[in-house]
Protein backbone atom coordinates (compact mmCIF):
# COMPACT_ATOMS: atom_id res chain seq x y z
CA UNK A 1 0.00 0.00 0.00
CA UNK A 2 1.74 3.58 -1.15
CA UNK A 3 1.79 5.74 1.70
CA UNK A 4 0.35 9.19 0.80
CA UNK A 5 3.18 12.06 0.64
CA UNK A 6 2.42 15.57 -0.87
CA UNK A 7 4.76 17.58 -2.64
CA UNK A 8 5.31 19.97 0.77
CA UNK A 9 7.29 17.18 2.42
CA UNK A 10 9.27 17.05 -1.05
CA UNK A 11 12.08 19.51 -1.83
CA UNK A 12 10.02 20.71 -5.36
CA UNK A 13 13.30 20.23 -7.73
CA UNK A 14 15.05 17.25 -6.13
CA UNK A 15 15.54 14.23 -7.68
CA UNK A 16 15.89 10.76 -6.15
CA UNK A 17 17.33 7.91 -8.98
CA UNK A 18 15.91 4.59 -8.25
CA UNK A 19 17.71 1.31 -9.29
CA UNK A 20 16.18 -1.87 -8.67
CA UNK A 21 18.54 -5.10 -9.38
CA UNK A 22 18.64 -8.86 -9.29
CA UNK A 23 21.91 -10.95 -9.47
CA UNK A 24 23.55 -8.31 -11.47
CA UNK A 25 25.95 -7.57 -8.81
CA UNK A 26 28.54 -6.03 -11.85
CA UNK A 27 26.58 -4.19 -13.87
CA UNK A 28 24.76 -2.28 -10.81
CA UNK A 29 28.44 -1.60 -9.95
CA UNK A 30 28.62 0.74 -13.84
CA UNK A 31 24.89 1.62 -12.90
CA UNK A 32 25.75 3.25 -9.76
CA UNK A 33 29.04 4.86 -11.35
CA UNK A 34 26.99 6.48 -13.70
CA UNK A 35 25.14 8.36 -11.51
CA UNK A 36 28.11 9.11 -9.36
CA UNK A 37 29.63 10.91 -12.54
CA UNK A 38 27.03 13.33 -13.03
CA UNK A 39 27.78 17.06 -13.31
CA UNK A 40 24.85 17.57 -11.07
CA UNK A 41 24.34 14.91 -8.27
CA UNK A 42 20.99 13.93 -7.80
CA UNK A 43 19.52 14.49 -4.42
CA UNK A 44 18.87 10.38 -3.19
CA UNK A 45 19.99 7.53 -4.90
CA UNK A 46 17.83 4.08 -3.89
CA UNK A 47 19.01 0.83 -4.63
CA UNK A 48 16.12 -2.15 -4.31
CA UNK A 49 17.38 -5.64 -3.89
CA UNK A 50 14.97 -7.67 -5.24
CA UNK A 51 16.11 -11.03 -3.31
CA UNK A 52 19.83 -10.98 -4.70
CA UNK A 53 21.99 -14.34 -3.70
CA UNK A 54 24.31 -13.09 -2.41
CA UNK A 55 22.67 -9.89 -1.02
CA UNK A 56 23.97 -6.93 -2.23
CA UNK A 57 25.63 -5.06 0.79
CA UNK A 58 26.28 -1.32 1.70
CA UNK A 59 29.31 -2.03 -0.17
CA UNK A 60 28.07 -1.26 -3.66
CA UNK A 61 28.23 2.86 -2.62
CA UNK A 62 31.88 2.63 -2.49
CA UNK A 63 32.77 5.91 -3.82
CA UNK A 64 29.86 7.77 -3.27
CA UNK A 65 29.99 11.42 -3.36
CA UNK A 66 29.71 12.73 0.19
CA UNK A 67 26.82 15.33 -0.47
CA UNK A 68 24.73 12.22 -2.26
CA UNK A 69 22.26 10.42 0.12
CA UNK A 70 22.03 6.88 -0.44
CA UNK A 71 19.94 3.80 0.59
CA UNK A 72 20.07 0.54 0.21
CA UNK A 73 16.79 -1.54 0.82
CA UNK A 74 15.86 -5.44 0.09
CA UNK A 75 13.01 -7.97 -0.66
CA UNK A 76 13.72 -11.32 1.04
CA UNK A 77 11.38 -12.64 -1.41
CA UNK A 78 11.61 -11.04 -4.75
CA UNK A 79 8.85 -8.96 -5.72
CA UNK A 80 9.93 -8.15 -9.78
CA UNK A 81 11.36 -5.06 -11.10
CA UNK A 82 8.05 -3.54 -11.02
CA UNK A 83 7.52 -4.77 -7.22
CA UNK A 84 11.27 -3.33 -6.61
CA UNK A 85 10.53 0.13 -8.29
CA UNK A 86 7.39 0.55 -6.15
CA UNK A 87 9.44 0.10 -3.21
CA UNK A 88 11.63 2.66 -3.69
CA UNK A 89 9.02 5.04 -4.93
CA UNK A 90 7.68 4.98 -0.99
CA UNK A 91 10.95 5.44 0.46
CA UNK A 92 11.87 8.29 -1.55
CA UNK A 93 12.05 12.25 -0.08
CA UNK A 94 12.76 13.54 -3.66
CA UNK A 95 9.76 15.41 -5.83
CA UNK A 96 11.11 13.84 -8.90
CA UNK A 97 12.19 10.06 -9.69
CA UNK A 98 14.76 9.40 -12.37
CA UNK A 99 14.29 5.57 -13.07
CA UNK A 100 17.64 3.25 -13.62
CA UNK A 101 17.85 -0.20 -14.67
CA UNK A 102 20.89 -1.90 -12.93
CA UNK A 103 22.27 -3.14 -16.42
CA UNK A 104 21.89 0.87 -18.15
CA UNK A 105 23.71 4.04 -17.54
CA UNK A 106 23.30 7.61 -17.30
CA UNK A 107 25.15 10.03 -19.68
CA UNK A 108 27.29 12.71 -17.34
CA UNK A 109 24.79 15.32 -17.86
CA UNK A 110 21.22 13.82 -17.66
CA UNK A 111 20.46 15.27 -14.05
CA UNK A 112 21.54 18.44 -14.96
CA UNK A 113 19.35 18.75 -18.03
CA UNK A 114 16.44 17.08 -16.10
CA UNK A 115 17.02 20.04 -13.37
CA UNK A 116 16.33 22.22 -15.91
CA UNK A 117 13.98 20.91 -17.96
CA UNK A 118 11.53 21.16 -14.69
CA UNK A 119 12.49 24.32 -13.26
CA UNK A 120 11.92 25.61 -17.34
CA UNK A 121 8.47 23.50 -17.32
CA UNK A 122 6.78 24.10 -14.13
CA UNK A 123 3.47 22.62 -15.24
CA UNK A 124 5.33 19.27 -16.54
CA UNK A 125 4.90 16.05 -14.82
CA UNK A 126 6.22 13.93 -16.60
CA UNK A 127 9.82 14.09 -18.73
CA UNK A 128 11.20 11.21 -21.62
CA UNK A 129 13.91 11.53 -23.92
CA UNK A 130 15.97 8.74 -26.56
CA UNK A 131 18.99 6.63 -25.57
CA UNK A 132 21.75 5.03 -26.78
CA UNK A 133 21.06 1.26 -27.79
CA UNK A 134 24.49 -1.00 -27.01
CA UNK A 135 24.03 -4.34 -28.56
CA UNK A 136 26.78 -5.43 -26.82
CA UNK A 137 27.19 -9.06 -28.38
CA UNK A 138 26.99 -7.22 -32.19
CA UNK A 139 29.17 -4.68 -31.04
CA UNK A 140 26.39 -2.35 -32.81
CA UNK A 141 25.22 0.98 -31.46
CA UNK A 142 21.98 3.41 -32.34
CA UNK A 143 19.99 5.68 -31.04
CA UNK A 144 15.95 5.77 -30.67
CA UNK A 145 13.74 8.37 -31.44
CA UNK A 146 10.55 8.45 -29.23
CA UNK A 147 7.66 10.37 -30.56
CA UNK A 148 7.33 13.82 -30.08
CA UNK A 149 3.45 14.41 -28.96
CA UNK A 150 2.07 17.94 -30.25
CA UNK A 151 -0.53 19.98 -27.78
CA UNK A 152 -3.54 18.91 -29.92
CA UNK A 153 -2.82 15.02 -29.98
CA UNK A 154 -4.87 12.87 -27.75
CA UNK A 155 -2.21 11.03 -26.29
CA UNK A 156 -4.13 8.10 -24.31
CA UNK A 157 -5.36 7.35 -27.94
CA UNK A 158 -1.89 7.08 -29.24
CA UNK A 159 -0.73 5.22 -26.57
CA UNK A 160 -3.25 2.63 -26.65
CA UNK A 161 -2.14 1.79 -30.18
CA UNK A 162 1.51 1.50 -29.27
CA UNK A 163 4.30 2.54 -26.84
CA UNK A 164 5.70 5.86 -28.63
CA UNK A 165 7.21 7.07 -25.06
CA UNK A 166 10.19 4.92 -23.60
CA UNK A 167 11.12 2.63 -21.77
CA UNK A 168 11.49 3.65 -17.52
CA UNK A 169 15.30 4.13 -18.05
CA UNK A 170 14.19 7.09 -19.96
CA UNK A 171 11.87 8.62 -18.27
CA UNK A 172 12.08 11.16 -15.11
CA UNK A 173 8.26 11.67 -13.23
CA UNK A 174 7.12 13.48 -10.10
CA UNK A 175 6.87 11.46 -7.51
CA UNK A 176 3.59 12.54 -6.36
CA UNK A 177 1.66 11.55 -9.61
CA UNK A 178 3.35 7.94 -9.53
CA UNK A 179 2.29 8.03 -5.88
CA UNK A 180 -1.53 9.06 -7.07
CA UNK A 181 -2.06 6.30 -9.29
CA UNK A 182 -0.82 3.72 -6.95
CA UNK A 183 3.05 3.00 -9.33
CA UNK A 184 3.79 -0.18 -11.24
CA UNK A 185 1.45 -2.50 -11.85
CA UNK A 186 2.79 -5.56 -10.22
CA UNK A 187 0.43 -8.21 -10.97
CA UNK A 188 1.34 -7.79 -15.24
CA UNK A 189 4.35 -10.10 -16.38
CA UNK A 190 5.40 -7.80 -18.62
CA UNK A 191 5.05 -3.99 -19.97
CA UNK A 192 4.34 -2.75 -16.81
CA UNK A 193 6.18 0.77 -17.60
CA UNK A 194 4.18 0.79 -21.20
CA UNK A 195 0.58 0.30 -18.44
CA UNK A 196 2.13 2.94 -16.36
CA UNK A 197 2.62 5.69 -18.94
CA UNK A 198 -1.57 4.85 -20.06
CA UNK A 199 -2.05 4.96 -16.49
CA UNK A 200 -0.41 8.43 -16.01
CA UNK A 201 -1.70 10.17 -19.08
CA UNK A 202 -5.62 9.03 -18.34
CA UNK A 203 -5.13 10.58 -15.43
CA UNK A 204 -3.86 14.04 -17.08
CA UNK A 205 -0.47 14.00 -16.54
CA UNK A 206 1.27 16.41 -18.78
CA UNK A 207 4.13 15.20 -20.40
CA UNK A 208 7.36 16.70 -22.74
CA UNK A 209 10.10 15.14 -24.41
CA UNK A 210 13.41 16.54 -23.87
CA UNK A 211 15.27 16.04 -27.40
CA UNK A 212 18.71 14.83 -25.93
CA UNK A 213 20.25 11.39 -25.60
CA UNK A 214 20.63 10.81 -21.74
CA UNK A 215 20.75 6.97 -21.19
CA UNK A 216 22.53 3.96 -22.46
CA UNK A 217 20.44 0.81 -22.93
CA UNK A 218 23.17 -2.36 -22.67
CA UNK A 219 21.22 -5.22 -24.53
CA UNK A 220 22.69 -8.95 -24.73
CA UNK A 221 21.04 -11.23 -26.97
CA UNK A 222 20.81 -14.41 -26.03
CA UNK A 223 20.73 -13.59 -22.37
CA UNK A 224 17.04 -14.92 -20.54
CA UNK A 225 15.07 -12.01 -19.23
CA UNK A 226 11.58 -10.78 -18.44
CA UNK A 227 12.26 -7.85 -20.87
CA UNK A 228 12.89 -10.14 -23.65
CA UNK A 229 10.09 -13.04 -23.00
CA UNK A 230 7.66 -13.33 -25.74
CA UNK A 231 5.08 -15.54 -23.74
CA UNK A 232 5.55 -12.48 -21.00
CA UNK A 233 4.71 -9.92 -23.43
CA UNK A 234 1.78 -11.67 -25.28
CA UNK A 235 0.25 -12.64 -21.58
CA UNK A 236 0.74 -8.77 -20.94
CA UNK A 237 -0.41 -7.16 -23.92
CA UNK A 238 -4.00 -9.34 -23.11
CA UNK A 239 -4.21 -7.72 -19.66
CA UNK A 240 -3.72 -4.44 -20.46
CA UNK A 241 -6.55 -5.10 -23.36
CA UNK A 242 -8.42 -6.35 -20.87
CA UNK A 243 -7.84 -3.50 -18.20
CA UNK A 244 -8.90 -0.79 -20.77
CA UNK A 245 -11.45 -2.95 -22.82
CA UNK A 246 -13.62 -0.08 -23.13
CA UNK A 247 -11.21 2.30 -24.61
CA UNK A 248 -9.50 -0.10 -26.51
CA UNK A 249 -13.05 -0.84 -28.24
CA UNK A 250 -13.61 3.00 -28.97
CA UNK A 251 -10.56 3.19 -31.36
CA UNK A 252 -11.13 3.01 -35.13
CA UNK A 253 -10.11 0.21 -37.65
CA UNK A 254 -7.67 1.51 -38.63
CA UNK A 255 -6.23 2.32 -34.60
CA UNK A 256 -6.68 -1.51 -33.99
CA UNK A 257 -5.11 -2.56 -36.94
CA UNK A 258 -1.84 -0.41 -36.13
CA UNK A 259 -2.49 -1.58 -32.62
CA UNK A 260 -1.95 -5.26 -34.14
CA UNK A 261 0.80 -4.16 -36.39
CA UNK A 262 2.88 -2.75 -32.93
CA UNK A 263 2.42 -6.06 -30.93
CA UNK A 264 3.53 -8.32 -34.12
CA UNK A 265 6.60 -6.26 -34.48
CA UNK A 266 7.03 -6.59 -30.26
CA UNK A 267 7.52 -10.44 -30.79
CA UNK A 268 9.80 -10.48 -34.19
CA UNK A 269 12.07 -8.23 -31.82
CA UNK A 270 11.69 -10.12 -29.04
CA UNK A 271 12.43 -13.38 -30.92
CA UNK A 272 15.40 -11.63 -33.01
CA UNK A 273 16.85 -10.04 -28.99
CA UNK A 274 16.57 -13.87 -27.88
CA UNK A 275 18.37 -15.15 -31.05
CA UNK A 276 15.65 -16.68 -31.90
CA UNK A 277 16.07 -16.40 -35.94
CA UNK A 278 13.75 -19.04 -37.13
CA UNK A 279 10.73 -17.66 -34.48
CA UNK A 280 11.95 -14.04 -35.38
CA UNK A 281 11.58 -14.84 -39.43
CA UNK A 282 8.01 -16.98 -38.85
CA UNK A 283 6.11 -13.40 -36.70
CA UNK A 284 8.18 -11.77 -39.47
CA UNK A 285 6.03 -13.69 -42.34
CA UNK A 286 3.19 -13.60 -40.28
CA UNK A 287 3.62 -9.49 -39.89
CA UNK A 288 4.11 -9.32 -43.65
CA UNK A 289 0.78 -10.90 -44.09
CA UNK A 290 -1.02 -8.90 -42.05
CA UNK A 291 0.36 -5.68 -43.35
CA UNK A 292 1.73 -6.41 -46.80
CA UNK A 293 4.36 -4.01 -47.75
CA UNK A 294 7.95 -3.97 -49.63
CA UNK A 295 9.48 -2.89 -45.87
CA UNK A 296 8.14 -6.01 -44.01
CA UNK A 297 9.23 -8.07 -46.98
CA UNK A 298 12.79 -6.52 -46.82
CA UNK A 299 12.40 -6.98 -43.39
CA UNK A 300 11.54 -10.61 -43.41
CA UNK A 301 14.96 -11.37 -45.68
CA UNK A 302 17.11 -9.26 -43.49
CA UNK A 303 16.37 -11.17 -40.57
CA UNK A 304 17.45 -14.34 -42.41
CA UNK A 305 21.02 -12.41 -42.01
CA UNK A 306 20.96 -12.55 -38.29
CA UNK A 307 21.04 -10.17 -35.30
CA UNK A 308 24.31 -8.07 -36.25
CA UNK A 309 22.53 -7.29 -39.82
CA UNK A 310 19.63 -6.46 -38.64
CA UNK A 311 20.96 -4.05 -36.25
CA UNK A 312 23.53 -2.59 -38.43
CA UNK A 313 20.87 -1.49 -40.66
CA UNK A 314 18.98 0.07 -37.85
CA UNK A 315 21.82 2.07 -36.62
CA UNK A 316 22.37 3.38 -40.00
CA UNK A 317 18.31 3.71 -41.53
CA UNK A 318 17.29 5.60 -37.75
Amino acid sequence: MFKKKGDMYMGKHSITVIIPTHNRPEELRRAIRSVYQQTLLPDELIVVDDGSMPPITRDIFQGSPGNLKTILLRNNIPLGASGARNRGIENATSGWIAFLDDDDEFLLDKIEVVSMAIKNNPYCDFFYHPARINMVNERIIYTTNPREYKPEDDIFRLLLVKNEIAGTSMTVIKCSKLLKVHGFDEQLPALQDYELWIRLVKEGVKIKKINQVMTIYNYVTKRASISKSIKSCETATRMIEEKYKNDYASLSIYEKKRHEDWKQSMIVHKAILNGDICRAFTEQIKHFVMSPSPKNLLASLVILAGPKTVFWLRSRLG
